[in-house]
């Protein structure tokens, strides 16, 4: 028997608008709206850079996050501009709520482009689970259900996939 799904995909952080009441900012949330079977599940990927413009353009489209049930947060990496908002969704939603991401997430970044700053995630474990958040931290990939499944850490083997200008910092020393 085939199984079908339908999915939507809602851009909630993004660097441009059009002339709308939507926010624009550096970074990245995207809304995933998956229906299948008689289920209906909700999914944030990534959080963008502040929790004040994914909650107002959340508010704009309609999304109403205390009565909604998020199943699950995917984090892509630990940039700032895609965890931000973290901590603000996770005070605004009713329920615990999973968080599904590389175990480096936490770790100091670095970048020195134009001179040195820190592109970190804003916030500490211990901060995310005390609003919420329900850590999932792994480098391999997570099947969240029949029909989304994460993708887990995609190794760099080429030259072009690094950025000599970004760092992490583990054990008081730089990484790639």
């Amino acid at each position: 028997m085939i199984r079908k799904a339908e999915i939507a995909l809602k851009i909630l952080v993004n660097n441009i608008v059009d002339e709308s009441t939507l926010l624009a900012e550096h970074g990245i949330s995207i809304f995933i709206d998956l229906k299948y079977d008689s289920r209906h599940e909700y999914f944030l990927m990534d959080t963008g850079q502040k929790s004040t413009t994914l909650l107002h353009n959340m508010k704009e489209m309609n999304i109403e996050t205390l009565k909604l049930k998020i199943t699950s947060i995917i984090l892509s990496h630990g940039h700032y501009d895609h965890t931000g908002g973290i901590k603000g969704i996770l005070e605004n939603i009713s329920q615990a709520v999973p968080i599904i991401a590389h175990p480096d997430v936490f770790i100091p970044r670095i970048s020195y482009v134009g001179g040195f700053r820190n592109i970190s995630c804003p916030f500490t474990q211990s901060e995310i689970r005390q609003v919420g958040g329900e850590l999932l931290l792994t480098r391999d990939p997570v099947k969240i259900n029949d029909f989304l499944i994460t993708t887990g850490e995609v190794p760099r083997k080429n030259k072009y996939e690094t950025n000599p200008y970004f760092r992490k910092i583990s054990k008081d020393s730089w990484m790639e």
